[in-house]
């Protein structure tokens, strides 16, 4: 808004004047006298406003900085501004500080976000430790879905306890020989909560999971009434 209000003031300004832009080609010392101190009063004004708008009450101590300095030389920047790679660092250290002090995974793939887009992954794996190629994926997508660094809150899930009963029913029935088959090769360990250990031979499952629930409801809805009520 006040990048705006700068913009307004100046415009006001060359318009009340009734002057046009000094074109390049157009040297300094060739206008009139009168031209030139027209200029210089649209800038004074102009200069004023942004001092006034940019720092209230402190417009003498910002001028007096700015004459110290060449604003034209790009030696003058680089000399206090960091460069691109030292800001690149910068912000490596300050995520990688944060993800340090999150207190989960969901949480520090938000806040590596920030950084995802701007920096590769060899970058990113070699800067903050831990990090891994996946975690990048998932900190980019999370930029994309939603915003860099925003900050979402985790799904509520909610389990509904089943009886014995009921388990016992559905475990029963995908164990029918039509849908599963022993392999030649192979055992699986079970351990049970009294502390015995099974071991089974394993098995495979020749029905597209999918297909098997859809199986298991039709086969509930057909007994309904009879011997097993479904909950689902």
């Amino acid at each position: 808004m006040r990048y705006f209000f700068i913009f307004q003031l100046l415009d006001r300004n060359c318009n009340t004047e009734n002057i046009t832009v000094l074109h390049p080609t157009n040297p300094w010392d060739s206008v009139s006298r009168t031209t030139r101190r027209t200029y210089k009063r649209i800038a004074t004004k102009a200069i004023e406003g942004i001092l006034s708008c940019l720092a209230p009450q402190q417009e003498q101590t910002l001028w007096n900085y700015i004459r110290q300095r060449d604003i034209y030389s790009e030696s003058s920047d680089s000399s206090e501004s960091p460069s691109r790679d030292e800001k690149s660092n910068c912000d490596i250290d300050m995520i990688n500080s944060a993800m340090l002090s999150a207190p989960n995974k969901r949480i520090r793939t938000q806040i590596l976000s920030v950084i995802a887009h701007k920096h590769s992954k060899s970058e990113l794996i070699s800067a903050i430790p831990g990090v891994t190629k996946w975690q990048v994926d998932v900190a980019r997508e999370h930029a994309i879905k939603h915003s860099p660094g925003d900050m979402v809150p985790a799904p509520k899930i909610i389990r509904n306890r089943m009886s014995m009963d009921k388990a016992t029913h559905f475990i029963n029935f995908i164990s029918q020989r039509q849908f599963v088959q022993d392999v030649a090769y192979g055992t699986t360990k079970i351990k049970l909560k009294s502390g015995e250990k099974l071991e089974l031979p394993k098995v495979i499952r020749t029905v597209v999971l999918g297909r098997l629930i859809k199986l298991y409801l039709a086969y509930c809805m057909y007994w309904q009434g009879i011997d097993y009520k479904p909950s689902i």
